[in-house]
């Protein structure tokens, strides 16, 4: 199986004195050395969190699009290709994701347009659901998060 790693090239278009995020993602095969074009997400934003789910998917949650935070979700396929997964239960930009020991992905904390966040979520790709889960103790953005043996 040929491995993909996908970046994100976000890029900016200059419209009317505004920023606005591209839909627009590169891929980098370590067996062609070099960046390809791939499919476009099905929403464009910046600042999204992302999670590699343990069949190999991408999982892209969040972001920020033209019109402030949003709860999109998209799932960059074995095959290539983006397709919409359930949206978050909460809009938020700059959040962080990592995938749990048993495949779901925690999103937490990020900034929902009027502040920092607290809450948190569990996406289930079992069955393409998000549920709210315990909230942290300080609200955060831009953070990251990563599993140890040991836990968070």
């Amino acid at each position: 199986m040929r491995r993909l790693t996908l970046a994100f090239v976000i890029s900016f278009v200059l419209t009317s004195s505004s920023l606005l995020p591209s839909a627009n993602a590169q891929g980098s095969s370590s067996a062609l050395n070099r960046w390809t074009s791939t499919a476009d997400l099905t929403a464009a934003r910046a600042g999204a969190c992302a999670a590699v789910l343990n069949d190999g998917r991408l999982l892209i949650a969040g972001g920020i699009g033209a019109s402030g935070p949003v709860a999109a979700v998209d799932i960059y396929g074995t095959d290539g290709a983006f397709s919409a997964a359930a949206p978050m239960t909460h809009a938020r930009a700059q959040s962080a994701c990592v995938t749990l020991p048993d495949g779901r992905v925690l999103a937490a904390g990020g900034d929902d347009g009027d502040g920092s966040l607290n809450s948190a979520e569990i996406f289930d790709p079992s069955t393409n659901q998000w549920q709210s889960t315990g909230n942290m103790q300080v609200a955060r953005e831009g953070h990251r998060m990563a599993m140890t043996s040991w836990g968070f």
